[in-house]
Parts: C-alpha cells; sequence; structure tokens
C-alpha cells in the first residue's frame, strides 16, 4: 500500500485554441485574453553572519547538537524525504514515492531518476545502500547509527528501488530512513569517513553546490543550477565568521550581512532598521518529570495540584526573558499528529490546587503554613544538574511556587553522572530536563509501561495506562501507516497525559533570526533546518549584485 507518493493534484490544460465571440454590426471584436506570466524572483547573493564554526561539512559526521552544521548539510545534501517544518508532514525527496509492507516492517523507495550529483554523475540505489550502512555502522561515528539501529537489512533489486527492513513494525521508521542525508557512493567507496577532502570539498545533490571554504571559516555556496526541483532563486550563499556579538550587530545595520542567528536577547535596541526580527520554536521542550513511584506523587489528584500551582508563563519569563512559548504535550499544536487539537492551556490556579490538596487529605495541621497527612509531611525534592542556569532557575521559581500552596520543596542542583543515575534508577522526586522536540511522532519511548525499566527505560517516571499503552500502538503500527489513522490516536493521547500528568509540560524556547528586510521567503520551524526552503528565497530587486 503507497503510504504517500504525494502526487500533485490535476492541472487543468492550457485550452488548445481559443474561441473569440463573433462580431456584431454593433460591437468590435474581443480581443482573445493575453497571459503575462509574472516573471519569478531570481538572483541575489545572501550572506549570513555568525558566531558558530562550520565543523565538517559530511552530513554524516555532524554531531546532532551542531545546529549551523547541519543545517548548512541541508544545502548541499537530501534525504529520500523532506519534512515540512511547520507540521513535520513526509513529503518526497529524492524518493519520488514509497510503499510499506502490510506488516508495517519493510519500506520500498522508489528513487527519483532525473537527479545527478554535483560532478554530474547519476544517482542511483547504489548511493542509499552505501549511504545507510555507513551511517548505520553501529562502530562508526555517525550520529545516525542510533535511529538506525533497528535496520536488519537494505538491498536494492535496481538502480531506482531501496528496499529497507526492520526488526520491527513502527511507522516512524519513515522518519529514521528519510531523514538521513545521502552522500555519493562513487566518491566514498572504501574511503575513511572520517578523513579525506570530501569532509572539506562536499559534493551532493541539493539545491547548492560547494564553491569554497576558507580558513577563516568563510563558506561559499552557489546556486546549482542544474538541481532537479528548479533552480534556486539565489544565485549564492556566503556564511562568514565573526569574533563577536558586536562586530554581527554592526554588519547587520551596514548591510554587510543578510541573515544570522542572534545568540542573545533579540529585544536589544542596538538591532537596526534594516532588520526585522523572526522568532520560531526550537526543537527542544521543558519540563517537570514527577515520578509516579513516589508514595506522595502516586496519587494523580497531588500531580495535578502541582501543575495547577506553577505559574508558567512567569517560569518562562524568569528563565528566558520570555522567549518562548508554554506547550500542552510532546507535540506542537501545529504537528499533523495533532492538526491543532491539543488539550486546553493548563491554567495558573493555586487556589484550586490548594483545594485539590485538602480533599486529598492533606492540610496545615500545626499552623507552620505545610501540608500533612497522617504525620507525613507533603514533601518533595526538585532536582537539575549542575552547570545549566535555564533548568536551575525553573527548579527555583517551582520550590517557590509550590511553597505557596503548603507543599515543603527542596532544590537538589546535581553533578551530571548523579543526575542521571537517580532519573533512570527512579530514586528522585521531581526533575527539571527537557528533550528534543522531534518530528516523528511516537513516544512509545516516553510513555509505554513496557519502558518503564529501571537502569534502562526513558519512562522514569514510571508512568502506567493501559489507554495509552492501546494508543501509543495505534499511532506507531496503524494499519499502512495511514497518517489519518495515525494522528487519530494523538489527541487522545495528549488528554490522557493532560489529565494524569506524568510529567508538567512547560515551553519551547524560542530561536531568534535577524533578517534583513530586502530579504524574502524564509520559513522557518522546529520540524526542520533553517533552510529547508532555502530554494525559495530570494532578495529584492535593489539588493541584487
Amino acid at each position: 500500500m503507497t503510504l504517500s507518493a504525494a502526487t500533485p493534484l490535476p492541472v487543468n490544460p492550457l485550452p488548445s485554441s481559443t474561441v473569440t465571440p463573433v462580431p456584431t454590426p454593433f460591437s468590435s471584436p474581443t480581443p482573445a485574453a493575453t497571459f503575462t506570466p509574472t516573471p519569478l524572483p531570481q538572483g541575489g547573493h545572501v550572506i549570513e553572519a555568525g558566531l558558530a564554526k562550520i565543523s565538517t561539512l559530511n552530513p554524516l559526521l555532524i554531531p546532532a547538537d551542531e545546529d549551523l552544521s547541519r543545517a548548512i548539510g541541508g544545502l548541499l545534501f537530501e534525504g529520500l524525504l523532506r519534512v515540512d517544518a511547520q507540521s513535520a508532514a513526509l513529503t518526497p525527496g529524492l524518493a519520488r514515492a514509497w510503499e510499506i509492507s502490510e506488516d508495517l516492517q519493510t519500506l520500498t523507495f522508489h528513487l527519483r531518476e532525473d537527479v545527478t550529483w554535483h560532478d554530474g554523475e547519476p544517482f542511483e540505489a547504489t548511493d542509499v545502500t552505501f549511504t545507510l550502512a555507513a551511517a548505520g555502522n553501529p562502530e562508526g561515528e555517525s550520529p545516525y547509527r542510533f535511529d538506525l539501529a533497528d535496520i536488519i537489512q537494505v538491498r536494492s533489486p535496481d538502480d531506482a528501488t531501496v528496499i529497507v527492513t526492520f526488526d520491527e513494525p513502527s511507522c516512524d521508521a519513515l522518519y529514521a530512513v528519510g531523514q538521513v542525508p545521502i552522500v555519493p557512493w562513487h566518491l566514498l567507496e572504501g574511503q575513511d569517513l572520517a578523513q579525506g577532502t570530501f569532509n572539506q570539498r562536499p559534493v551532493g545533490t541539493g539545491p547548492f553546490v560547494f564553491a569554497s571554504w576558507r580558513a577563516d571559516g568563510e563558506l561559499v555556496l552557489d546556486a546549482n543550477r542544474d538541481y532537479w526541483d528548479g533552480r534556486p532563486y539565489l544565485d549564492s550563499w556566503t556564511y562568514r565568521v565573526v569574533p563577536d556579538a558586536r562586530t554581527l550587530q554592526k554588519d547587520l545595520a551596514q548591510g554587510r550581512a543578510h541573515l544570522a542567528r542572534l545568540p542573545v536577547d533579540p529585544r536589544n535596541k542596538a538591532l537596526p532598521d534594516t532588520v526585522h526580527l523572526i522568532s520560531y520554536p526550537a526543537d527542544q521542550w521543558y519540563f517537570l518529570a514527577l515520578n509516579n513511584d513516589h508514595p506522595i506523587l502516586g496519587d494523580p489528584a497531588v500531580r495535578q495540584a502541582l501543575a495547577l500551582a506553577l505559574d508558567r508563563e512567569r517560569l518562562l519569563e524568569e528563565s528566558l526573558d520570555g522567549q518562548g512559548a508554554s506547550i500542552e504535550s510532546p507535540w506542537l499544536a501545529t504537528h499533523w499528529a495533532l492538526d491543532g487539537d491539543s488539550p486546553a492551556p493548563l491554567a495558573y490556579a493555586p487556589d484550586q490546587a490548594r483545594q485539590i490538596l485538602d480533599e486529598a487529605g492533606w492540610r496545615d495541621i500545626d499552623g507552620d503554613g505545610l501540608l500533612s497527612k497522617d504525620g507525613q509531611r507533603l514533601h518533595v525534592a526538585i532536582s537539575t544538574n549542575l552547570g545549566n542556569p535555564v533548568r536551575e532557575r525553573i527548579a527555583i521559581l517551582a520550590q517557590q511556587y509550590w511553597r505557596a500552596v503548603g507543599i515543603s520543596a527542596q532544590v537538589e542542583v546535581l553533578p551530571w553522572g548523579v543526575f542521571m543515575n537517580d532519573l533512570f534508577e527512579h530514586t528522585f522526586d521531581t526533575a527539571v530536563f527537557d528533550w528534543p522536540l522531534e518530528a516523528a511522532p511516537d513516544q512509545t519511548w516516553l510513555w509505554a509501561t513496557a519502558e518503564n525499566a529501571i537502569g534502562t527505560g526513558f519512562n522514569f517516571v514510571s508512568y502506567a495506562n493501559v489507554q495509552v499503552d492501546a494508543l501509543l500502538e495505534q499511532g506507531r503500527t496503524a494499519q499502512g501507516c495511514d497518517t489519518e489513522r495515525r494522528a487519530a490516536a494523538y489527541p487522545a493521547l495528549a488528554q490522557h497525559l493532560a489529565i494524569d500528568r506524568p510529567y508538567i509540560f512547560l515551553f519551547v524556547p524560542h530561536r531568534h533570526l535577524a533578517v534583513s528586510r530586502t530579504l524574502v521567503g524564509l520559513q522557518p520551524g522546529a520540524y526542520s533546518e533553517l533552510y529547508w526552503n532555502a530554494t525559495e528565497w530570494y532578495l529584492a530587486e535593489e539588493e541584487k549584485q
């Protein structure tokens, strides 16, 4: 069954002839209408300035936390599938169509046959099989090896077909395989991926072609005029490293840069009038984990009260200067899996929190402002790790809010190793942490009862709900991986999480771009890299060089 081939809607053809009304003695002939196409915006040389340096141009070796290098890789290289930055929907890339087997363990990709590498060699299935083997090598250095660990076979029956088999069914396997950047077999076969000139002079299939990379970090890419999906509007893109934020602002003010990722408070009044600010969700989300195995936190009423006692807007303001947005689930409302059907916003309601605790039997017995029940103090520890000021600030504020409703709370800022051990051994009370915001919607690893394994499982809050287990299975193994069937599971799952409160969902921080008012076409989002639609960027006429 075909999951998606993104078949274009039929286009009405132009008529083969134009019918002109027959003139009468009292009217002159009406001329046939003529269509003048609007010229596409084209041309311009965009310069981006930034503080970060590019580590490598081999996309299989870029660490997952090097946002700039990974994003730049998307200008030069492509995956089998593309991911929409706002909705996380999959669309064709180097694969024009794909199918999934009835048992959901085998993916068949039908490759485009009009793609060439930047050196003119044809793109073929061998490139894909080579890339998946190299990226998935458990002894290798590619960060993609973790996503590809469940592959048991990759084969290509012909030059335009690749078949990937997994050891268990999962619809998210499409994301795992589809997002791996494909590299050329004819240049890298038999080579050490960590060595060689390819890492400094790459050859891809993407919309831009490598031009130069100087010792000072300046990288220049030219438009791929033979790009299979149409030539980019821009003529070139340049990234230039600057020494500090002051130089960055100066370059923006004097027109020496059209684009910059802002490393500091974007409300800085030094930003020139020639640029505007674009803010968008980052690919991470913060939360407070509540240990369901804890003798007090095992009561969902207590967990709900803890959530209602927090002013998340103030937490956001105090920890990130307000630069973010509150979330109600681990998926953004724009994700196709929710399609806007997110739980109602969690209110800041300390009086309701006190009432819930009172109904659960927690009362101030001795007048000290703190609650007790059956001789036991309502006490929780809030732990996080050293060296992360955002998490530390959240913990301190949570302590203040919980004490305000009668909960004795203690902040514990721990060394990283100790903190991780406490999480995975389930020996914590509450913990401030964050996870990456992933395009693939399945979160079995977080919420499934089966993942509640001390020492290894990521369900370290010991959450268990048989209805949630069923919804996770529905979303992960829906028939044919049909997106409508999958999407039917996730809003209900989000509602269960909102009621059970294994986590208190806090917020997604924002990333910020300073963009020249002459640079048009940027559509950044959380679920794809900044340059995901760079073929549509262009400079206004007065800025073209």
